[in-house]
Order: structure tokens, then sequence, then C-alpha cells
């Protein structure tokens, strides 16, 4: 059996905005959704559709704890179908990636400065 420890909500997160859901009414509702979380040392990158987020961990902070404060915006260009991230080597950038259109073709890869 496979277990895991719930670590807490990600409610710091914006809800999609009227804008959102006017320009796309099919998809606007889900800009805002997590697609991708990546997590180094006492940082960690929640990527949306639209946005990503930057959560720092104070010394002694658990992950629930660090989720609760406020993230610091990272913009992203838009990128079709975002759905994974990671930081590179030196934290310096965001690495994204996204699905392929149609489940066929390459999915490219970007790297955003943080």
């Amino acid at each position: 059996m496979i277990t895991a420890k719930y670590e807490g909500r990600l409610e710091q997160l914006p809800q999609p905005s009227a804008r959102d859901l006017r320009e796309d009414p099919n998809w606007g509702r889900y800009r805002s959704s997590p697609t991708a979380l990546a997590m180094q040392g006492r940082t960690a990158i929640v990527a949306t559709y639209r946005d990503s987020y930057l959560f720092s961990k104070g010394k002694g902070e658990s992950w629930a704890e660090a989720f609760r404060g406020t993230p610091q915006r990272v913009a992203l260009p838009d990128i079709y179908g975002l759905e994974a991230a990671a930081f590179d080597v030196d934290e310096k950038n965001l690495l994204l990636v996204n699905e392929r259109k149609d489940g066929t073709g390459r999915a490219a890869l970007y790297a955003v400065d943080l």
C-alpha cells in the first residue's frame, strides 16, 4: 500500500477572474488550476495555466505553513497545455513543459527567468 501525508491546501492561488471567464467561457474557469509543483530546498513553485507562484519556507516552518503565506507571482508567457515544472540547478530559471497538441507531435520546453 502506498500512503501519502496531507500537507495542506493551496488556498493562496487566485481564482479565475471575470476576464478569464469572459475571454474563454469553456476553459477560463481552469486558468488558475494548479498543473505542476516543483520543490527545491526551501522553495516551491506552483504552476497554473496562467502564472506561477513562488513560495518560500522559513527555517523551522512546515510546508503547510509556507503554503498559507502569500506567494510571489511569476508571470508566464501564453503556453498551451502547461503540464510540468522544475527548477534549474541554480534555481534561477523555471523550466516548463507543455502537453502535445492533440496528443501528437513533440512537447516544448520553456525556461522562464525567476
